[in-house]
């Protein structure tokens, strides 16, 4: 005979619960899967955990962002700010057409290229 494992799990433990309570558990743990990252909670990780440590680890993380991507969006996002600040600027009053349709074709095209690079992104 081989010697036992000392984490080994070998009591059992079950839990009556209504159907409701069963289905808000299931709902709980589909939840969690959605966002998880790597290892995937199954109703015992679960109750364990919960009965252990009094909350659920947490197995899921943000996905890094290319840093490219990082570097594009930050320039948008200071030429939204640029944009902004000038448009603020103007007296309202006396801002023509033009001045007005250049900023405006600005934010546009900055519009533009930050929806190219979400699609990009989210392929």
């Amino acid at each position: 005979m081989g010697r036992r494992k000392e984490n080994t799990r070998d009591k059992l433990y079950p839990v009556r619960m209504s159907s409701s309570e069963h289905e808000t558990v299931i709902g709980i743990i589909a939840t969690l899967n959605k966002k998880a990252v790597g290892e995937r909670l199954d109703f015992s990780k679960y109750a364990r955990q919960m009965m252990l440590k009094g909350k659920v680890e947490n197995t899921f993380s943000a996905p890094k962002m290319d840093q490219e991507a990082l570097k594009q969006i930050k320039g948008m996002a200071n030429n939204v700010n640029q944009i902004t600040k000038r448009i603020n600027s103007f007296d309202k009053n006396s801002m023509d057409d033009m001045a007005f349709q250049r900023l405006l074709n600005e934010l546009n095209t900055t519009k533009g290229q930050l929806t190219k690079l979400i699609l990009t992104l989210s392929v």
